[in-house]
C-alpha cells in the first residue's frame, strides 16, 4: 500500500490489534447530519496512539486504503478523536469500516465543518505525523 500511494518514511512504528487494545480505550457514541442513525464506537484516542510511537511534528494525516487521507494539525487532535477498533460492540471488518476507523464527533475541533462527516477516515492503514509547512 505504501508504494501505491508513494509512501515514504525514514522512521516508523507499527502498532497490532493487541497493541492498540493494550492502550486504554474509549468509547464515543458518533452522528452526523447524513447518517441513518448514531453509532457507538470503541477504541484508543489517536493522541496516544500517537504519544506511543513518539510521533512528533505539526501535521498528522491519517489515511485509508482507498487513498482518502484528511490532514489535521496536530494541535487539533483532542480526545475526541478515537481510532475505532470496534461499532455497537463488534470489531471492524475489513472491506468495512476496519481494521481502524479515525471517528470524531461534529464540533471536535476549530473550523470543522460539522455538517459533514468530512475527516473521518475507515480502514486506516497508515498515520504519518510531520512538520508543518
Amino acid at each position: 500500500m505504501f508504494g501505491i500511494y508513494g509512501e515514504t518514511f525514514d522512521q516508523a512504528y507499527t502498532f497490532t490489534r493487541s497493541d492498540l487494545l493494550a492502550l486504554t480505550q474509549h468509547e464515543a457514541t458518533v452522528e452526523y447530519p447524513d447518517w441513518p442513525r448514531p453509532v457507538t464506537v470503541r477504541g484508543p484516542l489517536l493522541q496516544d496512539v500517537l504519544q506511543q510511537a513518539g510521533a512528533e511534528g505539526d501535521t498528522v494525516m491519517v489515511q485509508a486504503v482507498d487513498g482518502y487521507s484528511p490532514e489535521f494539525l496536530r494541535s487539533d487532535v483532542n480526545e475526541s478523536f478515537l481510532l475505532a477498533l470496534e461499532m455497537e460492540g463488534e470489531p471492524l471488518p475489513h472491506g468495512g469500516r476496519g481494521p481502524l476507523w479515525l471517528v470524531f464527533p461534529p464540533g471536535s475541533y476549530d473550523g470543522q465543518d460539522d455538517t459533514t462527516d468530512a475527516g473521518l477516515s475507515w480502514a486506516v492503514f497508515h498515520i504519518k505525523v510531520s512538520a508543518g509547512e
